[in-house]
């Protein structure tokens, strides 16, 4: 129960900081599993820009290059999400 609650409190001080986008490109899928609530997400690279610092920020299109340059950035913060 206490995971439940953590989770959407988690959710309710992230949504006042999300934007609209074409509905499909980022995901969140949550489910029960026993008492356990278990919350998997998948970023659309442009969502996912938004999560690093602005250094590492850009405008470009990733390809496979520039996803490698943040991806360690990305693991690091992802476990904060």
């Amino acid at each position: 129960m206490l995971t439940v609650l953590i989770a959407g409190m988690a959710i309710s001080l992230i949504a006042p900081h999300t934007r609209a986008h074409d509905p499909g490109i980022s995901t969140a899928e949550a489910r029960m599993q026993g008492s356990v609530l278990k919350i998997t997400t998948g970023f659309a690279p442009d969502d996912a820009k938004q999560f690093l610092l602005p250094g590492l920020r850009t405008d470009e299109r990733w390809d496979e290059a520039t996803f490698e340059g943040v991806q360690k950035a990305l693991e690091q913060v992802a476990p904060q999400l």
